[in-house]
């Protein structure tokens, strides 16, 4: 009995015990922060702030504009052509220079005139000019500034074009005249006369200096009839190809990125055929149009960024001795394109960076269409790149991987960019801002450690009347061999009382222990 007595007491005082507890961990353990939203203005509204814009590379080749709505990455293309005409060329626009190379004019004169360009000479083998004049040469210039930086574009086509014509006497010796050198057995016809016309372009400066077309006659002036005129009709220049006129104006506007040079030349030589005496006359040479037209296109230039960013709050700090755990960050927005990607760059792309890494999720450009979708359904899952202890900056990023022509612009907009976090914070010393229950917890356990104590008093001791407490108490010192005070029941009846005389029976007290009187060395006596 005493035993039972005893578990149920104990279980009585660790239930207390824990419902204790139990209360103050109820109201401090942890709390959970679910789905909070941690960016401002998520739809862009008004002037975007504060959400803000950053670009790096080629700053002409990128922009944005954000607000009303949306966030706006543009990729800047852009097509344009020039045309450069001479229908005939004119004086105000071509000037006439020396061609260093050979800087002796045409005796009988050289300009421009209605008609166009024109050069005239003669040499006479016994005449003032004698060996310099057989080779004069007369160059028309004219400087041609780019309307664009011309390093940011890309030529894509061109074409040259320009027509000459001339007129001579047939003293001009050719392959089969008879005066030539060549068909008598004289043998100074080695080259014979020709005069050549050419179109170069250049640096200004004339360190990059290619020739674009070109005509040398063979036949001009043929016959032997040297009072008779030989006509040579408008005529096209021979021209480069276009891949490599491309290269050759590539690589002068390279030297200045906005300006070049073209050059139309007329280059007349005069071989000394006739042993005996030389005579010709180069009436009329004429350049009379000339034309160069090519088209360029924007170039992008790789590893260009634009991102639009916002630097949010830090995640809360935790109390004393208390904890934060990241449960889950989730980034959502919407996203289009005004048309199609090109097809020129399939690796360009669009980033998410928390705090400066980038996420490992992208989204390739040449996937976007021209309505806003979701960039992914269900969000990106950003947690491992939330920090604790810093501000959560969000950025997302359109990133050109490839160098490319781009003709006309590409907008790509964002809206509607959320990052919602859950996590939760745990308490280890202190309970978190709230209703302080703390003085009812006193309360309750001042309450229920006085009930037990009463209880426990009553169950060890009060319930026993008092001739049987002094017996137990005596009983208890014999059995450790203490030495007790004689113990006088005779007056037991009136001791005990009437009332609690089936008690003592129950226990069999009177019946085990009869009248006795006991002594000092606890002997007994009759």
């Amino acid at each position: 009995m005493k035993k039972n007595r005893f578990v149920l007491f104990a279980m009585m005082l660790l239930l207390s015990i824990n419902i204790l507890v139990t209360m103050k961990i109820s109201q401090s353990a942890q709390i959970k922060y679910e789905n909070i939203d941690w960016l401002q203005n998520t739809t862009f509204d008004g002037t975007a702030t504060p959400w803000y814009s950053t670009t790096n590379g080629d700053l002409s080749d990128i922009a944005a504009n954000g607000g009303n709505g949306m966030a706006n990455c543009s990729v800047l293309g852009e097509q344009g052509s020039i045309s450069i005409v001479a229908n005939p060329p004119n004086s105000s626009e071509w000037k006439k220079f020396n061609n260093t190379a050979f800087p002796v004019l045409p005796n009988q004169g050289c300009g421009i005139d209605s008609a166009g360009c024109w050069a005239s000479h003669i040499w006479d083998e016994d005449g003032p000019f004698q060996e310099t004049g057989q080779t004069p040469s007369v160059h028309w210039k004219r400087n041609i500034t780019m309307p664009v930086n011309m390093s940011d574009y890309e030529i894509t086509s061109a074409t040259l074009s320009a027509i000459v014509n001339a007129s001579v006497l047939q003293d001009i010796d050719c392959p089969g005249d008879t005066n030539s050198g060549g068909t008598d057995g004289n043998l100074n016809g080695k080259v014979y006369d020709y005069v050549r016309f050419y179109v170069l372009i250049s640096d200004l400066e004339g360190i990059r200096e290619y020739e674009v077309a070109y005509n040398k006659t063979t036949y001009l002036g043929a016959g032997d009839s040297v009072a008779q005129t030989s006509i040579m009709p408008d005529t096209y220049l021979i021209t480069v190809s276009e891949e490599d006129l491309i290269f050759y104006l590539t690589s002068v506007l390279e030297s200045d990125h906005y300006n070049f040079t073209i050059t139309l030349g007329i280059f007349i030589y005069c071989e000394d055929n006739d042993p005996d005496y030389e005579l010709d006359t180069w009436t009329s040479l004429r350049i009379k149009f000339f034309n160069l037209t090519f088209s360029y296109t924007k170039k992008i230039n790789r590893f260009s960024t634009i991102a639009w960013n916002q630097i949010g709050n830090k995640l809360p700090t935790p109390p004393e001795n208390g904890s934060l755990k990241i449960d889950s960050a989730i980034l959502e927005f919407k996203c289009r394109i005004d048309q199609d990607w090109i097809t020129d760059s399939p690796n360009s792309e669009i980033r998410i960076l928390i705090n400066g890494y980038i996420h490992t999720e992208t989204i390739k450009l040449n996937l976007l269409n021209n309505s806003f979708q979701t960039a992914k359904s269900g969000g990106f899952d950003v947690t491992s790149l939330i920090a604790k202890d810093v501000n959560i900056t969000v950025s997302i990023q359109v990133y050109l991987a490839d160098n490319f022509r781009l003709s006309t612009n590409r907008t790509i907009s964002l809206d509607n960019v959320t990052l919602k976090i859950t996590y939760t914070m745990f308490y280890e010393s202190e309970i978190p801002p709230g209703p302080n229950y703390l003085w009812l917890i006193i309360l309750l356990g001042t309450i229920i450690a006085g009930l037990l104590a009463a209880w426990a008093t009553y169950q060890f001791y009060l319930r026993y009347p008092r001739i049987i407490r002094i017996i137990r108490k005596t009983r208890k010192n014999i059995s450790v061999g203490k030495e007790t005070s004689p113990l006088d029941v005779s007056k037991r009846t009136e001791l005990v009382g009437d009332i609690h005389r089936e008690i003592i029976l129950k226990e069999r007290l009177l019946q085990k222990y009869e009248p006795v009187k006991i002594v000092k060395g606890g002997k007994k006596s009759a």
